[in-house]
């Protein structure tokens, strides 16, 4: 979900004194069910720094206090048979879990609200109604809170999207009623898709879409043109195209600047027919004037160009491989660009002693490749300020990179990045920090292996200026691991 810059990432560029050193508590391990996990932490409550565990139809709510001894454990389950918990979200002073169920021919979905301590519920609500053919593919849903949680926006696309490019958009108040509902017809892009949305805290929406070239395979740059789209609980709706000519573009991420009238939009762009010529956009949406006040479109420099070229594994690690995973704002207005160099290499192994009539059983092992970082630091004008490759190294077999990617912590003075070490044979968690000038140092945080730990970075959320919770699951047992800075 959606992680607005804390209080703390205002005073990046300002100077006040540095944490030194960091302070490490661990949970005791807790027996889980194997498989991929998720994990929402869901941040430090009056009970506790709460998390949301589920593995398939699992749901799990821990509660911890601060030294990460576990305060209580609960499991989520309902009274409807057919219940399907889609998110549990964390409201000022109480948990909402949003599920769907399937009946007399509907997919509806309700809304649970619990007491932080998940007592007895105090009520449940329903929604709305997501399709009225069961048997049609349940819409995913998209859901964002505002800043003070007290506003809740969920949108899903219609049945027939691909045909009609229709999608619904609610607005709810922190009493779970509705305030508003609207069905929005796409008609200026061809191929639509849903990327991204940021809700305000009067309820109106920011949502960010994309024109796909191709869904035969995937890309990373699959986008023609992006649309913002502002709308408005009066039902105002404004658009504003974002392209280019030549050029096919990533991903956006969007974050709200600090004076909540400015939305900052950011990814990488690659000149088309090219695979290496290429760059970041970087722009700012002003909500008051319903227009794009600053559009850039900042090309890499022969020496940057050089710099990401090799990373720490000796891969080549060009500008085609990165894809966009953060976005961090600043006081002054800009923001810093956090790319990663995210690839998949197959190999295959043929047997032709066993081979007859054309046929081999032979099998291919794929490889996940999450190497260098790129930050691109931006002045609010939308020209870049500076930038920095932070090389790391991490390929694994056939997980998917569950253990692999990285962990961005925002300090009070500098960004860290956290991650796995993979390259001595051993897991060893270390960090890049990077303040506001671009000086980069980089220091081991603990040996994973050694305490028994696999840390799904990926997976962590800051819960304060100062602390970051870590998910760890090796072995079937599962830990909570905080790390003050």
């Amino acid at each position: 979900m959606y992680r607005a810059a804390g209080s703390g990432l205002g005073l990046l560029l300002f100077g006040l004194q540095v944490l030194l050193g960091q302070d490490i508590a661990v949970s005791p391990p807790q027996k889980v069910a194997s498989g991929a996990a998720q994990f929402n932490i869901l941040g430090n409550t009056p009970e506790g720094i709460l998390i949301h565990y589920q593995l398939r139809d699992q749901h799990i709510l821990y509660a911890y206090y601060p030294n990460m001894q576990l305060r209580w454990k609960k499991t989520l389950s309902l009274r409807e048979r057919q219940a399907e918990i889609q998110q549990v979200l964390l409201m000022t002073d109480s948990l909402t879990v949003l599920y769907t169920i399937s009946a007399r021919g509907q997919v509806l979905l309700y809304a649970l609200r619990y007491g932080l301590k998940l007592e007895q519920p105090s009520r449940t609500v329903l929604l709305d109604t997501l399709t009225a053919n069961v048997l049609a593919t349940m819409p995913q849903l998209k859901v964002r809170q505002s800043h003070d949680q007290k506003q809740l926006l969920i949108w899903y696309e219609d049945v027939g999207f691909a045909m009609n490019k229709k999608f619904y958009v609610c607005c709810y108040d922190i009493r779970l009623q509705r305030k508003w509902k609207h069905a929005v017809v796409l008609q200026d892009l061809s191929d639509p898709e849903l990327i991204d949305g940021i809700a305000d805290t009067v309820g109106n929406l920011l949502l960010a879409m994309g024109d796909r070239r191709n869904r035969t395979t995937p890309q990373t740059f699959p986008y023609r043109k992006l649309m913002l789209l502002h709308l408005q609980a009066s039902g105002v709706r404004h658009k504003v195209p974002v392209e280019a000519e030549h050029v096919l573009l990533s991903e956006c991420l969007l974050r709200r600047t600090f004076s909540g009238d400015r939305v900052v939009l950011s990814g990488i762009y690659l000149q088309a027919g090219s695979r290496e010529s290429g760059g970041f956009y970087f722009m700012i949406y002003d909500t008051n004037h319903d227009s794009l006040v600053v559009r850039s479109f900042a090309g890499l420099s022969p020496e940057a160009s050089d710099e990401s070229g090799k990373g720490a594994s000796g891969r080549t690690a060009p500008l085609r491989s990165y894809r966009p995973v953060d976005l961090v704002v600043t006081r002054a207005g800009g923001a810093m660009l956090v790319a990663e160099a995210q690839d998949i290499s197959t190999e295959y192994y043929p047997n032709p002693a066993f081979g007859t009539f054309g046929m081999t059983t032979g099998f291919a092992v794929s490889y996940f490749h999450f190497d260098d970082i790129a930050v691109v630091s931006f002045r609010p004008d939308g020209q870049p300020e500076w930038r920095k490759v932070l090389r790391k190294r991490q390929n694994t077999e056939g997980d998917g990179g569950y253990y692999s990617s990285i962990a961005l912590h925002i300090a009070p003075e500098r960004l860290y990045f956290l991650f796995n070490d993979f390259t001595t044979g051993t897991t060893v968690t270390s960090f890049y920090s990077l303040d506001a000038n671009g000086s980069v140092e980089r220091n081991q945080l603990f040996h994973a292996e050694r305490m028994g730990l696999w840390p799904v970075l990926r997976q962590s959320r800051q819960v304060s200026n100062t602390e970051i919770i870590i998910p760890s699951i090796r072995k079937n047992y599962l830990q909570f691991v905080r790390v003050r800075f």
